[in-house]
């Protein structure tokens, strides 16, 4: 009598490879842009952050001066900023400011907040299209 013996083979079939790419796929193109987005919210915090160090030196200026003008934000401050730029502006006679951290970098596809303002009256703002400013200020 003749026997046949069946192969056993190891692996994956072609449509099992498949299937599995396509949900690594799809789990991909769900998590690349939340993880793009919890980025700038980090970034986004190390502005609000240095806007706080400014503020706090200006009022120190202030408090020395009886005047914003003349003030330069610290190297400290502008040089550990690596995806925004920092700029105050000082109107004529020197009693009230804005700072402006800019989008720089990867950052500037920030588009739900862009350019972050705080003024010497403490009214926060922003450039991007978020729904409100709170929440671009937000330390989550």
């Amino acid at each position: 009598m003749l026997h046949q013996h069946r192969h056993k083979t190891a692996g994956f079939t072609l449509i099992e490879a498949m299937v599995v790419t396509a949900i690594i796929g799809i789990i991909a193109a769900i998590a690349w842009p939340l993880y793009n987005e919890q980025v700038r919210r980090q970034f986004r915090g190390e502005a609000v952050s240095a806007a706080t160090r400014i503020e706090h030196e200006m009022t120190t200026w202030f408090s020395d001066n009886m005047t914003y003008t003349g003030y330069a934000i610290s190297a400290g401050i502008s040089g550990g900023l690596r995806y925004y730029t920092a700029n105050v502006v000082i109107p004529n006679p020197g009693t009230t400011y804005t700072i402006n951290l800019v989008p720089a970098g990867e950052q500037t596809k920030d588009t739900d907040c862009g350019t972050l303002t705080l003024t010497n009256t403490g009214v926060k703002g922003m450039t991007g299209t978020a729904a409100t400013v709170a929440t671009c200020w937000s330390s989550n």
